[in-house]
């Protein structure tokens, strides 16, 4: 490009693309080409934006289908979407997956965690059942609780997750009934740190309800097995006299 296009009035010159501003000094054929090098900037820097909009795009859409699959129970896939999200952009995946539905994928986790206590409960009303089979079930029942309440608190913190505590607290009552898996006294100790925290992150009613009910399941659990307890030393002492009768008999 030999030839340098001013506008009439001499405050501009045309670059090939738009009419820039000159100085008073006439520009050289350098200006002319570090002008077009910033026009070419300028449209790289918008193909990069919507480049970021389509990712941003993509990664909302796998968030959403996250939350879908978590209310339909779908723990086992739901976390690939968070990894697929990963691989197109990090930033833009800790923006929405860890802030803006953060909350939302908490939540989905937290009633998948409730579910699952709720099938431990069936198992909690139970528990005279001593057979081996009933055991198993009772070992393994806290492994997709613990699972969803530990990827609920990567998304929100258990330090400010009402439903995290809550549901570990009632979680550890149930593990408390069950003395011959689960040592009591460690169990007791962890329910009352959850319930703690709970309580001290209770905001409503509602929630101030969900911890009363707790600490009733609590004192029904203790009023059971004080009840348990002196039942089998009644038992344990009538074998016993039981037994005194027949080894007299037998001698005589």
């Amino acid at each position: 490009m030999s030839d340098i296009e001013y506008s009439p009035d001499g405050q501009f010159l045309w670059t090939g693309a738009k009419w820039i501003a000159v100085n008073s000094e006439k520009p050289t054929i350098r200006d002319l080409r570090l002008a077009n090098q910033k026009d070419t900037f300028w449209s790289r820097s918008s193909t990069v934006d919507s480049s970021n909009d389509q990712n941003y795009a993509k990664i909302e859409n796998l968030a959403r289908v996250m939350i879908d699959k978590l209310s339909r129970g779908d723990m086992s896939t739901a976390k690939e979407c968070w990894t697929q999200a990963k691989m197109v952009d990090l930033t833009i995946t800790e923006l929405l997956f860890e802030q803006k539905y953060a909350t939302q994928i908490s939540d989905g986790y937290l009633k998948i965690a409730a579910h699952e206590l709720d099938q431990f409960e069936l198992l909690y009303r139970n528990p005279h059942t001593v057979d081996i089979s009933f055991r198993v079930k009772v070992e393994m029942a806290t492994n997709p609780i613990e699972l969803a309440l530990s990827n609920s608190s990567t998304f929100l913190s258990q330090h400010v997750s009402f439903g995290y505590n809550i549901l570990y607290a009632k979680m550890w009552i149930y593990c408390r009934r069950f003395n011959l898996v689960w040592n009591r006294e460690i169990c007791q100790k962890k329910y009352e740190l959850h319930l703690g925290v709970a309580q001290r992150l209770a905001s409503n009613a509602v929630q101030l309800n969900d911890c009363k009910r707790i600490e009733g399941i609590y004192k029904e659990q203790i009023s059971d097995i004080r009840n348990e307890n002196a039942n089998q030393l009644v038992i344990g002492i009538i074998l016993i006299f039981v037994s005194i009768i027949l080894f007299f008999f037998i001698i005589d």
